[in-house]
């Protein structure tokens, strides 16, 4: 053991930037293999049975999670959709995504939304024309609407649609109304959840910050 310390001390003393550029290419290496480690559990998984927290997931799961023949994309949109404006940016939003030619093919069925449940309610494909007082009576009659429009837990407004997809490859649909979504204009934000989604920012969070440790820990290795 006192010759390998010996030795890797002379390698350390002597050639300390081949040993350095070494352990930058054994670092990249290894962080490289990050990409392909498998997912890990869910939380619930290490629950034990009939757990609160296990059975409030599993009703969770029952009541949202989509059916085996289709894939669903949720549209958050951040800000009083319940308005003119909103209306109709929400209106033109689904618009946009349904016509979008990566989207048309494998449309489920209709988007369920604020603005498809008012339509269906006024028999009419246009709430372009509708004014404020309007709108607050048909909110008024519409109590099933808190499950669409409602408020976030810092008390602002918040409304939801879903776009059902065709169960298959959806990635290119699922990144396309990502973008749709994000690119929307109008006083509402409005962004996307769908698996795809979900694994591409979760992988682009998990590989900053093994970037930010790998430099950190070069640093360090450069310092010593």
């Amino acid at each position: 053991m006192s010759r390998l310390l010996d030795w890797l001390v002379w390698l350390v003393t002597v050639k300390p930037i081949a040993t350095l550029a070494a352990l930058a290419l054994i670092t990249a290496a290894l962080g490289a293999g990050i990409s392909r480690i498998a997912p890990g559990a869910e939380s619930s998984s290490f629950l034990p049975e009939g757990d609160p927290v296990a059975v409030a997931n599993e009703k969770i799961e029952a009541l949202f999670n989509s059916a085996d023949d289709t894939t669903n994309i949720t549209l958050l949109f951040r800000g009083d959709a319940l308005t003119p404006q909103g209306l109709a940016q929400t209106e033109r939003t689904i618009r946009e995504i349904e016509s979008h030619p990566a989207v048309t093919p494998q449309l489920a069925s209709g988007t369920l939304s604020l603005t498809s449940v008012l339509g269906a309610v006024l028999a009419t494909d246009d709430l372009g024309d509708l004014t404020q007082p309007q709108i607050d009576r048909l909110v008024a009659s519409l109590p099933g609407l808190s499950s669409l429009a409602s408020t976030d837990a810092d008390g602002s407004p918040v409304s939801i649609a879903t776009v059902s997809l065709v169960a298959g490859d959806t990635e290119a649909t699922e990144l396309a109304v990502r973008d749709i979504a994000r690119a929307s204009g109008g006083p509402l934000t409005v962004s996307s959840l769908s698996p795809t989604v979900i694994r591409e920012e979760s992988a682009w969070t998990t590989g900053g910050q093994m970037m930010i440790l790998l430099l950190a820990a070069l640093a360090v290795i450069a310092i010593l």
